[in-house]
């Protein structure tokens, strides 16, 4: 009989006992020496990452902290270089589980990050997995996040709309946004990552919300993205597609192009994260907002969940884990000031207690009020052992745009990718 090893996940889980009282590495006494520690990052993300490393520096003058950003798609195909390579910088900015090439667990089984056997650490919960693998935790969270559509309500009251709250909405707001000249839904799948924004809010409220054992089951042979709700997503992107709710030519569209089309106007909202939040505010009007709407998958709005879960992380490369200068950021990284810092900037959830945290955004706060309800699950790629099935969803979704794949054609090939054929 075949063992094979499997892990659980929590949903969407803060552990609100996260306290960073850091223990702080003794960095040799060397006058006038400066040490050098780089940082791999995503480039949504700079602006709070800049302050980050500039408050670490003010407190540790000796230590300079050099980053390098990359948008998600081309900074994993990078890091997976690096790391090979043994170029890597010695902090990583990560995801949790195992579900994509720099996902933590996936590093760790790979022996690429090393474990952060810290103070702190054993404040982390011990069943928050996808941060652990065989049970040592690996990586520093620093904020949470969920999907759902991304709008303007100033803009949105402009176009005398409001986003639908059910299922059987959807085609009439598409409709009317397409008669004002500017599509209600923006579609940058040519970036990648976005094309799964859809099937994930769509999915939590039809199978995961009911059946949170669902990847279990997937693992245990007793079940399937074919003979499941994931079809119906897939087609629900279809019928999104053919009422006009996307802008022209979406596998030709990228995240920038969408996003400048946001803060424009040009297009009403965006399925995603609010992440973009901060590149927003930068282009828009003086003035302009950003909220937050769950995305509908029926028509009973009681039945909507939101996917919600920790997603920013950062890791600290295998080569790095005698470098007291790297294990001090490290530190500094699980400290309330650097979450505080970090998510006042990046427009997430803290992923541990800060003192007088007030959100970002009315988007942020939208999201606080689905967790707080418990009306949340994971982004299910946490709980995938391998990252070739978000790269076979991806793949999938631009093929149907394409015309060359169908609902049904995807789940089955993303069933292959889960038993790794």
């Amino acid at each position: 009989m075949k063992v094979r090893t499997r892990t659980k996940f929590v949903s969407g889980a803060i552990t609100t006992a996260f306290l960073a009282a850091a223990l702080i590495n003794p960095i040799p006494a060397q006058a006038n020496k400066i040490t050098e520690i780089r940082l791999f990052g995503n480039s949504t993300d700079k602006p709070a990452t800049d302050a980050m490393i500039k408050q670490f520096e003010e407190k540790n003058p000796r230590i300079k902290v050099t980053p390098t950003y990359y948008a998600v798609t081309e900074g994993q195909a990078a890091l997976v270089t690096q790391l090979a390579a043994g170029t890597a910088p010695e902090i990583i900015q990560a995801k949790p589980g195992s579900g994509s090439v720099d996902g933590i667990v996936q590093m760790a089984k790979s022996g690429q990050i090393a474990p952060i056997n810290r103070n702190w650490s054993t404040l982390v919960a011990k069943n928050d997995q996808a941060l652990r693998y065989q049970g040592t935790i690996y990586g520093v969270p620093m904020s949470a996040q969920g999907v759902g559509y991304i709008y303007s309500p100033e803009i949105m009251k402009k176009a005398g709309l409001r986003p639908p709250q059910k299922w059987s909405e959807v085609k009439a707001f598409c409709a009317a946004a397409k008669a004002n000249g500017t599509p209600a839904y923006g579609a940058p799948w040519a970036t990648g990552w976005p094309t799964i924004m859809h099937s994930y809010s769509v999915t939590a409220t039809l199978l995961y919300s009911q059946k949170s054992s669902f990847t279990d089951d997937q693992y245990d042979g007793k079940a399937t993205f074919a003979n499941s709700p994931w079809v119906k997503s897939f087609e629900m992107l279809e019928d999104m597609n053919s009422w006009g709710c996307f802008n022209a030519s979406p596998n030709s569209t990228t995240y920038a192009m969408t996003t400048d089309d946001l803060a424009r106007g040009k297009v009403l909202g965006w399925l995603g994260l609010p992440t973009v939040i901060p590149a927003l505010t930068a282009i828009a009007a003086p003035g302009t907002t950003w909220s937050f709407a769950a995305h509908p998958a029926t028509d009973n709005v009681k039945e909507t969940f939101i996917p919600s879960s920790i997603l920013r992380v950062y890791a600290l490369n295998k080569k790095a884990q005698n470098n007291p200068a790297a294990k001090r950021f490290i530190d500094f990284l699980a400290s309330a000031d650097a979450r505080k810092t970090f998510v006042g900037l990046s427009g997430g959830i803290p992923a541990g207690p800060v003192p007088g945290y007030v959100p970002s955004s009315p988007a942020i706060a939208e999201i606080m009020k689905y967790r707080a309800q418990k009306k949340t699950f994971l982004f299910i790629d946490q709980q995938w052992q391998s990252p070739k099935v978000q790269q076979t969803l991806i793949a999938g979704v631009q093929s149907i745009f394409a015309g060359s794949d169908t609902p049904k054609g995807v789940a089955e090939k993303m069933d292959k990718a889960l038993q790794g054929k």
